[in-house]
């Protein structure tokens, strides 16, 4: 089971305390995904996620960013019914037509379509 963090901080002096900090709590959690690591910060914002590669191997780093940067996420868990919510964004032309599309690459480009309650409620 992957490792999720997260820091909202403004206290923290800079991004880069704020780096080091989300570092060492990922050091603590190392064991729940010791494949990869992952981390996003930003004004005081922290995401790290400690990646267990079970399914799509290749694929599926955490954080993921959508387009535009716009919306970050990290989540632990499997979207069993990405298929189908991938062909409905490609025909809403939201997302490029890919040969690849990992379960876990879903949440982004789904919560910038419907919204993050709607995205929740679609995915199964």
């Amino acid at each position: 089971m992957c490792g999720i963090l997260g820091i909202l901080d403004t206290s923290i002096a800079g991004d880069e305390a704020l780096a080091r900090t989300l570092r060492a709590m990922g050091r603590w959690q190392f064991h729940r995904g010791p494949d990869d690591w992952g981390e996003w910060v930003e004004n005081g914002v922290a995401l790290g996620h400690n990646r267990l590669s079970i399914i799509d191997l290749a694929g599926g780093s955490q954080p993921m960013a959508s387009p535009d940067g716009a919306i970050q996420v990290v989540f632990n868990g499997e979207i069993y019914n990405y298929r189908d919510l991938w062909r409905e964004l490609e025909s809403r032309a939201r997302t490029p037509a890919i040969a690849q599309r990992p379960t876990a690459t879903t949440p982004s480009p789904t919560t910038g379509a419907w919204g993050s309650r709607a995205e929740s409620e679609r995915s199964r």
